[in-house]
């Protein structure tokens, strides 16, 4: 013995039981390596969906035969997302810099290869991609450094106030200004808020790939940086946080316009990974179950709602998986769901992933339980996912679970169960629930424990990832088809049909991995092992299985019809698109075709009858059951099934399972109580009882008494009661109870009375609902316990709702509802259960929801390359809306609800739900995605709420485009409503004889209960309408009932009687009152005037009229004041103020003179306080006024003093820490300057009221030059700190916030405390952004959807049987000539013979689908020269460009012939010749025979500057940039001219010069059009990245509004030609400027700016009327305005002969009556289609073409209209088919008809004769 008498030390074990740190042992998978080194999961792609897997973890680096271990690490959520910029250039002065969004001046690294020199930038937060352990960390330390920093200063301004008052006293400047700043410290201490490190990033591109640098060390120099590339092409990995070691990579989207930064919102992940497939080469105890397995990481947590998983973040994972070629993907995810097996994420998995593409797919049953029915979803509820509860076995508790003794192999006690709500098994396997896994580096442990289904679920998938790969390597090559992976309903079949039955109370089993693989090899030519078989019980709602809970279900026999259908596997290569030849796609139906299964049907228990035999064919098959539960125990779980053979392989086991599961309920007697004693529970034992729960019970008081008998020889018990009801369409978790339960402790003493254990607790229920009472001990207890269980039910509820719930459900309520706008409400209540005892009703609001309707709603598609649908491939469309909020008091609690898709994920039918609220800073202040719940806004002010909901179908979302926002407030204090037990009780206590209050209520009987409505005070902002909610109490044994309290009208108010505000005859003459309203506008006019001679003298004329009226003579000076002092709410030496020294002397003696007038009367305010008669409410306000204007004129002289005094510019100098002021005491009469402001402040102080001076801007930028002025910036800061912590965030004070944010940032530079000036910047990085979140972007367009609707496609045929008809005649008539002249049945060489219109048609012919025409046109254009025209003809510089080069350049890009673009190269090569000039400026026409320009002294601007396109396009195309240099050049020279307008430019340009002719106009119309149109369209050409182009254009459209924009008397807005010295446009618009509109909307989509579509919408407008207004609907070339009286006798503008009058009674009118089949307007319809979706614009258009096909239809194709007027069409003709009919007329109205993907404006730009061109990437 040694020497304390113990015995000695046994010798310890050699080994730790590493078998078991993960366990493979029990599922067999350590035997099947072992027996197969190479089936270890090489070969096979593992998607792990979860909160990302940590790039840095051991173990998950390589696979066992050396591949890189994680293909790729990809964010689904978003969440990481960085918006790029535009693309930038660096510094222009050669230094390799650009400017970051931090403002940081970014050092770019020289060593980085960047071809372009084109750089993207953009800023990311570190805490909104940092987990928590890491973001924790970070705070502290940054917390702690900051805050040694802030003392330090502290210490500093302490020890300098400690001296100042040994040496001064209490009033002296410096000692407050010292004592002001120490107060100030320790303010901005408290306030202290840390935003996390900011990082820039900047984004280029290699010439290879993209690459991305962050800043992490927030220093702005990258200059030895390294810039990783994308992880899946370069396995680069980057810190960014070293000393947290937190790991990050990259993606590119959307060609670089997003970068994703991709981090691990938290470990999960990483320890799921290392279950699955970690390879630890030299510590292979520690690898995962497959260590070959390659991962695919898919982080579906996102870092916003703290890891919780994404509608978005699903389906982006869903078609990673698939993008990937993933074999198996595990989802250790889930919730519980309302439905099972529905939801739109739901269905794409269970037909894309799974049955398409063939994915193995693994998901977690849940840690719900141990009651039935808890499995959540995706796992435990959907058809196609293999879901895994969690076992645990000998190896697990030796290894895992340091117990001394051990259990039987069993389920987790937590673990969730089956059957789903509808039947389904729930749980299809068990796996090992526990592992010592890799864990993420952040968290410093290399390997960490965890239990659960999340460790279950990953166990199996490493098990299936060992049998996918031993199938690829050894029985694939003999599948029938090598190429197709093996389907997962046959890998489930084999797991399921081979699993180790342990206990599983409905019958699931653990995996056997090597029994499975016997199994595969066994049945590997059994075609039917990959069929699934899908089972529908039509009485039960089409449930999977035959699930008989409630007491109705079993209280007869059910005869039940159940259909078994087949599922077939998919081939993704059987989508039409991938099957050109039907190979795959016939491959597919001939499986179909010879199915057949002859099934024996063998039912498992007595209770269930079935047909012997059942035929099945592809279509499925229905056969009847019998299932009768009437004799079985009640109270008791009964499980059955009904299983199916092959007839032909009885062997293999069942083919199908239909599940059945009756929980036939025990009656509860007249007691309302049930008791189960004597339970005895052994190790690992569960008791489930089940009670049917009376109608009209709504409370379950539930109690458990455990006796001690064992107490000697058990240990204590923890034990778990579980407790459920279920709910159509609700989660489990509505009524259930949960709870831990310690049992057998040795203190108590078994029927001692108080010594004896209980445990009591409750739970609301709803009557009629199977009640399961669920008791486990947990599953590592030892030894055995007995413990009784009693339930007693309770229940009051409104009379007639006995047999319903009482609760709210989605937002809909099923309470009581009390109308404020009844004096007394009743509500009669039955107690249903049992009688009731100690009734005191107490009835509590506690909540004001308001409905808020959207301000804003639009339909759009999401924009993303991860936004495709994966079953249409089309892209998803979201709907956003957008709700103004306003919120009245700081730290506001709230709660945001939208029912229809709030609180649902995976059974939700959208894809997403996203909420974020953004205040007036347009910072996200909270987001909640799927789910909702409180959030506190910590300040008063506006606040907008951003909604986005995603869905595949626009015409889906269209029906929710108002819906409403519920705004649950969370009330300060409860308001409580008077109840009474009669109505007389209720109003008045004065009358005797009322019943008294009810105590008790009698078993069935019924007792009235009366609420008093006018509630004794309601919030401050609730509105009629409006709902209070709340619950009502009757007695502490019942459940509370849901109340609602409709808020009344507002109680009308008395109107005041008139105080005598207005004149009558008695109390002054007409013409005294037309004297006092002419003084009025005069003194108005003071401050309108902008001739300063004219308003002294209008001063001094109306002070002499009034110079015996005081308050007349101060309303003057004070108008006249304003108009000096223009800025009270800014700094009196900002610029905004406009003060000059004169100004400011100005301003005191007016301000001097204003006092003098109105402060005896101000004086008297004070004594007509509270006064009720109509005199001195006159009096009154005489009183106030004055006392107004007498604090303004104090107001403006302080300003005016203050800006004396200083004589400098505090803004200016504020960014010089060391300039200060100039020193008061230097300049002559500096001091006394500085008294005057003194006694001044102190005056305007006297009359301001303590609030006032907080709250007033005004009185703040009067008071604070003082102290500014004395240097004491200490004492100014105090205020303005003040003023910032109180202002409410609204958009009002927005200017307010502004300066004095400013204020404060510029009076902390001047005390020189860069820590704080630095934070507030810091903060205002994220405070105050420059737009809202990306994500949460309004669209402002609404945007068509891509439907193509009948009448569509109808008009759209129509349009094209024009063309052919068009084309036709000039086939007949004019082929190879360049235009027909269809009257005369003849052509013209008019545009020298190189075929123009045939030129011109070809993109117009290829996309109507005239293939047959569009080949012998491009046939014959093989022999067109474009080298030579006839002798005499030149060709048109400016028309061949659009015509014949935009013409084959736009067919080119529709059908990528070479030839095309040769001929393109001769157009190019030919034209060049116009460049010969001496500025480079092209002549108006080229002699292409003798290859030289025709001589033009000048030309007008659209000959200039409409040729960039096309010779950019053709640079691009051939890759010579001679023809890019020929453009760029002649637009800097049109760019270097002087103009008189800045934005426009004359008509006409001198070739030798370069000077514009000043003589010249300036219109949108002929000569210059299309100048303007290529500013924007070279914007987007070029993607955005010249913002030259899109500055040149919005400075255009500014100039355009205007110059040129104007309105006719009728209101018609047009577009005028202003003359070279006029100052405004003429009354005529030309039809050529209907174009405008088009490129308006144009610009306002992508330059996002929406404020242009509405000028686009009304110059719309205009271009339609013209047509409208004609006989033919016909558009004239040129049309006008005239007033309404000048169009009844004006007889028109000269039209051709024989014209009627043009004149409407609108005022509107031709100026040249032909119509010669022009385009602009249609074009313009057709892009204000495409932009807002709005079919008025197809409805004009089709109006048009009907007008065409009328008066313009020939028999050989169609002709220009002489006279729009007249109808006659025998000679109303011009004998010219323009070949812009066939090229734009034509093909606009094609498009207008056409889905908005056909020639796609986010893919195409047209040139100006509309030609489409691919916009460079």
């Amino acid at each position: 013995m040694t020497a304390t008498g113990t015995h000695p030390t046994a010798s310890p074990r050699a080994e730790f039981p590493t078998l078991g740190l993960l366990p493979r042992a029990d599922t067999q998978a350590g035997d099947f390596v072992r027996k197969h080194p190479t089936y270890d999961g090489r070969g096979t792609v593992v998607a792990i969906l979860d909160t990302g897997i940590d790039p840095g973890a051991k173990g998950l680096q390589l696979t066992s035969d050396g591949k890189r271990k994680v293909l790729d690490f990809v964010d689904c959520t978003g969440s990481g997302d960085v918006p790029l910029s535009a693309p930038i250039k660096s510094a222009d002065d050669g230094r390799l810099e650009v400017e970051g969004p931090s403002g940081r001046r970014l050092r770019l690294n020289p060593e980085w290869r960047n071809p372009s020199g084109e750089w993207r930038v953009g800023a990311k937060r570190l805490y909104d991609i940092a987990p928590s352990q890491v973001k924790t960390s970070v705070q502290a330390e940054r917390k702690d450094r900051f805050a040694t920093h802030a003392q330090v200063l502290a210490d500093s301004v302490s020890a300098r106030l400690a001296e100042a008052k040994k040496n001064t006293k209490p009033d002296d400047d410096t000692r407050l200004e010292l004592d002001a700043q120490a107060g100030v410290l320790a303010s901005l201490g408290e306030s202290y808020a840390d935003q996390g490190p900011y990082f820039d990033c900047v984004v280029f591109h290699d010439g290879e790939q993209w690459r991305a640098a962050i800043d992490t060390a927030e220093s702005g120099d990258l200059s030895e940086a390294q810039a990783l590339g994308a992880y899946k092409l370069t396995g680069d990995v980057g810190h960014l946080c070293k000393r947290q070691l937190l790991y990050y990579t990259l993606n590119f989207y959307d060609d670089a316009r997003t970068l994703s930064i991709v981090t691990s919102v938290g470990s999960h992940s990483t320890h799921v990974a290392g279950i699955v497939a970690a390879y630890h080469p030299d510590e292979p105890q520690n690898n995962g179950v497959a260590p070959g397995a390659q991962l695919l990481s898919l982080l579906i947590g996102d870092h916003r709602v703290n890891s919780l998983e994404t509608g978005v973040g699903l389906t982006r994972a869903a078609n990673a998986i698939v993008e990937h070629g993933a074999d198996l993907a595990n989802m250790s995810f889930g919730e519980p769901t309302a439905a099972s097996n529905v939801g739109q994420w739901v269905q794409l998995v269970r037909n894309e992933v799974v049955a398409r593409h063939r994915c193995i797919f693994v998901s977690s049953a849940g840690n719900e339980g141990p009651a039935l029915t808890t499995v959540g979803a995706p796992g435990g509820t959907t058809d196609g996912i293999i879901s895994v509860g969690a076992y645990v076995g000998y190896e697990q508790i030796k290894a895992d679970h340091a117990m001394y003794d051990t259990v039987k192999d069993t389920v987790f006690t937590w673990c969730s169960r089956g059957p789903t709500a509808d039947g389904a098994v729930g749980v299809d396997i068990y796996a090992p629930g526990s592992a010592i896994a890799s864990y993420p580096a952040y968290s410093q442990q290399r390997l960490h424990l965890a239990n659960g289904t999340s460790m279950s679920s990953p166990n199996l998938c490493g098990c299936l990832a060992l049998l996918v790969s031993a199938w690829k390597q050894e029985l694939a090559d003999d599948s029938p088809d090598p190429a197709l992976k093996i389907s997962p309903y046959r890998v489930k079949n084999a797991i399921v049909a081979t699993a180790k039955q342990f206990g599983d109370e409905l019958g699931a089993g653990l995996v056997q991995t090597d029994a499975a693989w016997q199994y595969l090899k066994k049945h590997a030519e059994r075609r039917y092992e990959d069929v699934e078989y899908a089972v529908r019980v039509a009485e039960t709602g089409n449930s999977r299985g035959i699930y008989l809970r409630d007491a109705e279900d079993s209280a007869c026999a059910r005869h039940l019809q159940v259909l078994v259908a087949p599922v077939f596997p998919g081939d993704a290569r059987a989508k039409l698109e991938h099957d050109p030849d039907g190979m795959h796609g016939e491959s597919q139906s001939q499986a179909r075709f010879d199915y057949e299964q002859r099934v024996i049907l063998v039912p498992s228990a007595s209770w269930v009858r079935v047909p012997e035999a059942l035929y099945i064919s592809s279509e499925g098959r229905v056969f009847s059951a019998k299932v009768d539960a009437t004799q079985l125990e009640p109270g008791r779980l009964h499980v059955a099934s009904i299983q199916g053979f092959d007839s032909a392989c009885v062997d293999r086991g069942p083919i199908f399972t239909v599940p059945i599961t009756v929980t036939k309920p025990l009656p509860v007697e007249a007691s309302a109580c049930v008791r189960f004693n004597d339970l005895r529970f052994l190790p690992t034992e569960v008791v489930r009882r089940f009670v049917a729960v009376p109608y009209g019970a709504t409370k379950a008081h539930l109690t458990i008494r455990a006796g001690n008998a064992a107490a000697n020889s058990s240990a204590p018990a923890m034990f778990y009661l579980h407790c459920i009801q279920l709910a159509r369409q609700e989660r489990f978790t509505k009524y259930q109870l949960k709870a831990r339960v310690n049992i057998g402790h040795p203190s108590y003493v078994s029927g001692a009375g108080s010594a004896e254990q209980c445990y009591t607790n409750s739970m609301d229920v709803i009557g009629g609902a199977t009640l399961e009472i669920c008791v486990a001990p947990f599953w590592s207890q030892l030894d055995p316990h007995e413990i009784d269980v009693s339930v007693e039910f309770n229940g009051i509820l409104p009379a007639g709702s006995e047999h319903a719930g009482t609760s709210e459900s989605h937002g809909i309520s099923s309470g009581i509802v009390v109308n404020g706008n009844y004096i007394v409400s009743r509500t009669d209540f039955v107690a249903a259960v049992r009688p009731e005892y100690e009734i005191k009703p107490d009835a509590t609001l506690d909540t004001l929801r308001k409905s808020l309707r959207p301000t804003e709603a639009a339909i759009s598609p999401m924009g993303s390359e991860r936004d495709l649908h994966l079953t249409t491939g089309a892209m998803i469309q979201k709907l956003m809306l957008e709700y103004k909020l306003e919120i009245k008091s700081d730290n506001t609690s709230l709660r945001l609800r939208m029912p229809a898709v709030d609180t649902q994920i995976y059974e939700n039918w959208a894809d997403d739900f996203a909420l974020a609220v953004f205040d007036a800073n347009k910072r996200r202040v909270a987001v909640q995605i799927s789910y909702t719940s409180k959030i506190t806004l910590k300040k008063k002010g506006d606040y907008l709420v951003r909604v986005q909901i995603r869905h595949r179908s626009a015409k889906d979302l269209e029906s929710l485009k108002d819906l409403p926002l519920l705004v649950d407030f969370s009330l300060g204090s409860s308001i409580k409503l008077s109840t009474a037990s009669s109505i007389a009780s209720a109003l008045t206590s004065s009358i005797t004889g009322t019943p008294s209050p009810v105590s008790a209520i009698a078993r069935g009987s019924r007792v009235p209960l009366f609420f008093k409505t006018d509630a004794a005070s309601l919030p401050s902002d609730a509105a009629p309408g409006d709902i209070l909610y709340g619950s009502l109490s009757l007695n502490k044994k019942t459940a509370k009932m849901a109340l609602e309290y409709v808020v009344p009208t507002a109680k009308s108010v008395e109107k005041e009687s008139p105080n005598g505000e207005k004149s009558t005859d008695e109390d002054i003459s007409d013409q005294k009152a037309m004297e006092e309203a002419m003084r009025k506008l005069r003194v108005e006019w003071i401050g309108k005037t902008k001739n300063e001679a004219e308003r002294s003298k209008l001063v001094s004329e109306l002070v002499a009229e009034v110079k015996d009226s005081e308050e007349d003579h101060a309303a003057i000076l004070a108008a006249q004041l304003d108009t000096i002092d223009v800025g009270r709410k800014t700094l009196p030496w900002n610029a905004d103020s406009k003060f000059t020294e004169p100004a400011a002397n100005k301003v005191v003696t007016i301000a001097d003179k204003i006092v003098s007038l109105t402060q005896n009367l101000a004086l008297t305010s004070r004594l007509y306080e509270n006064q009720t008669k109509d005199e001195d409410k006159k009096l009154k306000k005489k009183a106030d006024l004055a006392k107004t204007r007498l604090t303004n004129a104090l107001t403006s002289k302080c300003r005016a003093l203050g800006y004396l005094t200083t004589q400098t510019s505090f803004m200016s100098s504020a960014s010089d820490a060391s300039g200060d002021f100039v020193d008061v005491e230097a300049e002559d009469g500096a001091e006394e300057r500085l008294a005057a402001l003194e006694r001044a402040v102190k005056e305007l102080g006297r009359w301001t009221d303590k609030k006032a001076q907080a709250d007033s801007v005004e009185y703040l930028m009067a008071s604070l030059p003082l102290f500014v002025a004395k240097q004491q910036y200490g004492r100014a800061l105090q205020p303005v700190l003040k003023w910032i912590a109180a202002a409410p965030l609204s958009r009002a004070n927005a200017g307010e916030r502004k300066a004095m944010t400013e204020l404060r940032d510029l009076l902390l530079t001047k005390l020189q405390w860069s820590l704080w000036t630095g934070h507030f910047k810091e903060l205002a990085l994220v405070d105050t952004p420059a737009s809202y979140e990306a994500m949460y972007k309004l669209p402002w367009k609404k945007g068509p959807n891509n439907e193509h609707t009948l009448l569509d496609f109808k008009r759209q045929q129509s349009i094209r049987e024009a063309t052919r008809h068009a084309w036709a005649g000039y086939k007949k008539h004019a082929w190879g000539k360049d235009e027909l002249q269809p009257v005369t049945q003849s052509s013209n060489l008019r545009w020298g013979d190189w075929a123009i219109t045939l030129v011109d048609s070809l993109d117009t012919l290829k996309l109507v689908g005239l293939e047959e025409d569009y080949v012998e046109a491009k046939e014959y254009l093989r022999t067109v020269r474009f080298d030579r025209s006839p002798a005499g003809y030149s060709v048109s510089f400016f028309e061949m460009t659009i015509r014949a080069l935009g013409g084959l350049l736009g067919a080119y890009e529709l059908d990528q012939d070479p030839m095309l673009l040769e001929k393109a190269k001769q157009v190019g090569d030919s034209l060049a010749y116009a460049f010969d000039t001496p500025t480079g400026l092209p002549t108006s026409y080229v002699d292409v025979n003798r290859k030289k320009s025709e001589y033009s002294s000048r030309i007008c601007i659209v000959e200039a500057g409409t040729l960039q396109l096309e010779f950019k396009k053709l640079s691009e195309l051939t890759g010579d940039p001679k023809y890019s240099r020929y453009a760029e050049r002649a637009q800097d020279v049109i760019e270097s001219g002087k103009r008189k307008h800045e934005g426009l430019y004359p008509a006409y340009i001198f070739t030798d010069t370069g000077i514009f002719d000043g003589s010249s106009e300036y219109s949108m119309g002929a000569m210059s059009d299309s100048f303007y149109e290529y500013h924007l369209k070279q914007h987007i050409l070029h993607n955005g990245k010249e913002p030259k182009f899109m500055k040149r254009y919005v400075t255009s459209v500014e100039a355009v509004k205007k110059m040129l924009v104007a309105k006719s008397e009728s209101g018609y807005t047009y577009i005028g030609k202003l003359l070279a010295h006029a100052s405004a446009p003429d009354t005529e618009m030309e039809h050529l400027a209907c174009f405008y509109p088009g490129l308006l909307a144009l610009g306002a989509q992508v330059l996002d700016r929406p404020q242009d579509l509405v000028l686009a919408e009304e110059l719309a407008r205009t271009c339609y009327a013209s047509y409208e207004m004609t006989p033919t609907g016909l558009g004239p070339e040129r049309f006008g305005f005239k007033t309404k009286e000048e169009a009844k006798v004006h007889n028109g503008y000269q039209l051709r002969p024989g014209s009627s009058k043009t004149f409407n009674g609108d005022g509107m009118g031709a100026a040249d009556g032909r119509y010669i089949l022009r385009p602009e307007t249609v074009e313009t319809l057709f892009v204000l289609y495409r932009v807002t979706g709005d079919t008025k614009y197809q409805e004009w258009g089709w109006n048009i073409f009907l007008a065409i096909e009328k008066h313009a239809k020939v028999e050989f194709g169609y002709a220009g209209v002489a006279d729009v007027y007249q109808t006659n069409t025998t000679w109303n003709h011009i004998d010219a088919m323009e070949s812009f009919f066939l090229a734009e007329t034509l093909k606009y109205l094609y498009l207008l008809f056409s889905p908005i993907d056909v020639i796609s404006l986010d893919e195409y730009v047209f040139n100006t004769e509309a030609h489409p061109f691919r916009i460079m990437k």
